[in-house]
């Protein structure tokens, strides 16, 4: 994934480091009590034409990877930005901590 990953993993990183400073329950009409921020990897039906379709040896279209193991890759990714973030000091102006 290299460089595109690095720079997903330092905008991640950055926006839950601001949820986790500045997220409190008054702000938010269904608050969580963890602090705990939600994440879900779209996984659309390829006849929706969400998925990179190409040709096979056949000429038939398929996808171009498998979008169920990139969700799991994109959620682990999301979960470590958010462990990297909860435990960072906060640089946020606002921040509660």
């Amino acid at each position: 994934m290299g460089r595109p990953r690095v720079r997903l993993q330092h905008l991640w990183t950055e926006a839950f480091a601001g949820f986790t400073a500045t997220a409190t329950a008054a702000d938010d009409p269904m608050p969580v009590t963890d602090n705990a921020i939600g994440f879900a990897p779209e996984l659309l039906p390829a006849e929706f034409g969400y998925a990179l379709l190409i040709p096979d040896v056949d000429g038939e279209a398929r996808e171009a990877s498998d979008r169920w193991d990139q969700a799991q890759a994109l959620t682990a990714l999301a979960a470590d930005c958010f462990r990297a973030a909860a435990e960072r000091p906060s640089r946020h102006p606002m921040s509660q901590r």
